[in-house]
């Protein structure tokens, strides 16, 4: 399957998961006794999500818990498809999709809700996603990378604080991280140029 987590970060990350699907196995029996599928998950927490982006300004609470809804909707196509023993690429693949298009929209709606610069938006986003991609190949091919700074759920919360408060607290998130991404992700693909380099 694909993936974006380091060799330690997915031990954790496999412990997790196996306590987290024992934890949902009664649920994920009751959706498949009804037919759903681990897509129809993902592509409804995908719906909620985008609903909760055209709501959160003039309602902030409702909102927050759609989003919120869709974190832990994210978390359960993954024990559903195994549980259903239909776990695949392409599906891991929908489902990094669907665990990131926070990153990919936010960005965005921070300019249009909170008028925050535009240009450390975008560089923030672009170079998350090109970070969450360069992982998933490093991993696809056994290269360690060690470890990198996660900070979705943060982003989030900061987000969801901003529509509170109505105020752009966003600007200073995105010039930290968005240069830490840009630096990282330029580190990552040295390290895969240097890969296909030595491996002639």
């Amino acid at each position: 399957m694909f993936d974006y987590f380091g060799e330690k970060e997915l031990e954790k990350q496999m412990a997790f998961k196996a306590k987290r699907d024992a934890f949902l196995k009664k649920p994920v029996q009751f959706l498949t006794n009804f037919g759903v599928k681990p897509n129809h998950i993902t592509i409804f927490a995908v719906v909620l999500f985008f609903i909760a982006c055209g709501v959160v300004m003039e309602h902030p609470v409702i909102g927050g818990l759609l989003g919120f809804i869709y974190c832990l909707l994210d978390g359960l196509d993954g024990p559903l498809a195994r549980y259903q023993k239909i776990d695949s690429k392409a599906g891991s693949l929908m489902d990094i999709f669907a665990d990131q298009v926070g990153i990919i929209v936010l960005p965005i709606l921070s300019v249009i809700y909170f008028d925050t610069n535009f240009v450390f938006a975008y560089i923030f986003g672009l170079f998350y996603i090109v970070e969450i991609f360069l992982l998933t190949i490093l991993n696809a091919i056994k290269i360690p990378f060690g470890f990198v700074l996660r900070v979705k759920y943060v982003y989030y919360g900061l987000f969801l604080l901003c529509t509170f408060i109505k105020t752009d607290l966003l600007v200073y998130f995105h010039v930290v991280f968005g240069g830490y991404y840009l630096i990282h992700s330029i580190f990552l693909y040295f390290k895969l140029i240097n890969f296909y380099k030595h491996s002639r």
